[in-house]
């Protein structure tokens, strides 16, 4: 499976250039390689407004967005998307080979999911994603419509940071976390790393860090 290339050094900008940590919120919930129909939880720098709505969206080139669950944001930065919704056949793609990558399984099909921001005029303003940016326990979360069970394990290097992959996908949504080990390591598992928060960056991010799993 060829992997995207990380804006590694987009991330280490951030990372020592404000982030916020005065405003606890509640980590995912899921169990390690299950299937999730819900995502909810408060985002720490929410800027108050009302009647924002977050949707995952699946946001592929020259097709217009499918939306597989939506919240309204209260004004406390709080959300609940309920029911998540299976991903058309037309919005599905076979990964691309990489020898330093196995998949158990052949036909594996999949998508690419983001946390939008829309306004309540249903523009696009901005992106959610929960993660902790300290140096000492970085990582950030990633979703991946899978339109059949496969485990994706070996590893790759990039900017000079060998990743190890150890993830199970199996049918439906799936969420799996990049985590930084050290100033060398890192890894992609199915399983949450500890702390953690939920995080709004508004217009398109400079901290948005692109799905390692997918090519865009």
């Amino acid at each position: 499976m060829k992997f995207k290339t990380f804006l590694i050094l987009v991330f280490v900008a951030f990372l020592f250039n404000g982030c916020k940590d005065d405003n606890p919120t509640e980590p995912e919930d899921n169990n390690p390689g299950d299937v999730i129909s819900s995502i909810s939880g408060k985002i720490s720098d929410w800027i108050g407004a009302s009647n924002y709505t977050i949707k995952l969206t699946v946001d592929p080139d020259g097709k217009e967005y499918f939306f597989a669950g939506s919240s309204s944001i209260a004004q406390d930065g709080s959300f609940n998307m309920q029911n998540l919704q299976d991903v058309p056949a037309n919005y599905l793609f076979e990964p691309e080979g990489d020898d330093d990558i196995t998949s158990t399984n052949p036909n594996l099909k999949i998508a690419d999911g983001d946390l939008y921001v829309f306004s309540p005029a249903d523009s696009y303003v901005g992106d959610v994603m929960f993660a902790n940016y300290s140096p000492q326990n970085s990582f950030m979360t990633f979703y991946v419509y899978a339109n059949g069970e496969s485990t994706l394990t070996g590893s790759f290097y990039d900017e000079g940071i060998r990743i190890t992959v150890n993830i199970t996908l199996k049918k439906g949504w799936n969420v799996y976390y990049l985590v930084y080990t050290s100033a060398t390591q890192g890894k992609l598992t199915s399983t949450k790393p500890d702390g953690g928060q939920w995080y709004y960056s508004q217009g398109k991010s400079t901290r948005k860090i692109s799905n390692p799993l997918f090519k865009r």
